[in-house]
């Protein structure tokens, strides 16, 4: 609070894959917990779990590409809509030294945030914005949320960074294999 007193309390889990270097997972697990009385939150558009912003260079104002799992693209046909995932692709400038002379170029690789279908509460509205923000999990579009004393709440969602578009990093088989990964028949 304002006055310096503890009102919620969050659970992190965050499990990092190493994958070949064209991609990486962050599974992100948040489980907030009002351990200190009820607690609200606003209907404000500046906050998320996770809430990412996009290196600049790929916004959808230079290069970037919002696309979402429903087919949709761009901030005005995607956001306040439903989707399992949404990914933000676009060139990025990257400079390798050789013998001190810079050598610039460009790669296109894209961001993925992927909401886990049993965490969706409130994970499936989505804020994005040409200027590079996104996240899915905002209580703008719910109008605010109370949550109880002794409650909790709880988002599950997979970052998924990957080169190329939505295409090229397969953001669609990907997001399969989370919302229904295989178990070795071994298990």
């Amino acid at each position: 609070s304002n006055k310096g007193e503890r009102l919620l309390q969050e659970v992190r889990t965050m499990r990092i894959f190493n994958l070949p270097p064209e991609q990486r997972y962050v599974d992100v697990h948040s489980e907030l917990l009002a351990t200190d009385g009820t607690v609200v939150f606003g209907p404000t558009k500046e906050g998320g779990f996770p809430f990412i912003r996009v290196n600049e260079q790929m916004c959808a104002f230079l290069s970037g590409t919002i696309t979402s799992s429903t087919g949709k693209k761009g901030e005005g046909e995607i956001f306040g809509t439903e989707a399992d995932w949404v990914d933000y692709s676009g060139s990025i400038l990257n400079v390798s030294w050789n013998n001190g002379i810079p050598d610039k170029g460009f790669f296109n690789g894209g961001i993925a945030i992927m909401v886990h279908p049993d965490y969706r509460a409130f994970s499936t509205k989505w804020f994005v914005r040409d200027a590079g923000a996104f996240t899915s999990s905002n209580f703008h579009f719910w109008g605010g949320h109370t949550l109880p004393s002794g409650d909790s709440l709880g988002f599950r969602q997979r970052i998924y960074l990957h080169l190329g578009d939505v295409e090229a990093g397969k953001v669609k088989d990907r997001y399969r294999e989370y919302a229904n990964p295989e178990v070795p028949d071994w298990c």
